[in-house]
C-alpha cells in the first residue's frame, strides 16, 4: 500500500527482572514520529526450510527507515547487500536506519518459517 505521508510510531521496554521482578536495566523504547511516504506488509509469510536468500519484497520503496520483523524459527538476515556474512534473527523486533535499508534477505533453517514483515521509508 502506498501513501504520500505516513508516521511509523512504536513503543516498548526492554528490562531485565530479577527473581523479585525488580527491572535492571529498564530502557524505554519511543519512536513516534517517523515520517514516510510507503508501506509494504508481506505478512504472514511462510518460507519453505533451507531456502538462502529469499527476497524480502519492498514494493516501491527504495530505502527503508524502518523494519518490523517477526519470525517463529531462527532465520539468518542479510541487510543492504546480499553478499554480507549475515547474523541470527529470532523472534519479534524492529531494525531501524536513519539512513535507510536497500534490501533484505532471509535464509532459513531446516524447517519451514512463518514471517510476517513491515517495511516502511521512502
Amino acid at each position: 500500500m502506498a501513501s504520500s505521508s505516513k508516521t511509523v510510531k512504536f513503543q516498548g521496554t526492554f528490562s531485565v527482572h530479577d527473581a523479585a521482578n525488580v527491572a535492571s536495566p529498564n530502557k524505554p523504547i519511543k519512536d513516534l514520529n517517523l515520517s514516510v511516504a510507503q508501506v509494504q506488509t508481506s505478512d504472514p509469510m511462510c518460507i519453505t526450510a533451507t531456502t538462502t536468500d529469499f527476497v524480502v519484497p519492498f514494493g516501491a520503496i527504495t530505502s527503508a527507515k524502518r523494519i518490523y520483523i517477526k519470525t517463529d524459527q531462527e532465520v539468518t538476515l542479510k541487510i543492504h547487500s546480499i553478499t554480507e556474512t549475515g547474523f541470527p534473527w529470532s523472534g519479534e523486533g524492529v531494525l531501524s536506519s536513519a539512513s535507510g535499508i536497500v534490501g533484505l534477505w532471509i535464509t532459513t533453517g531446516p524447517n519451514a518459517t512463518n514471517v510476517e514483515i513491515v517495511v516502511a521509508g521512502d
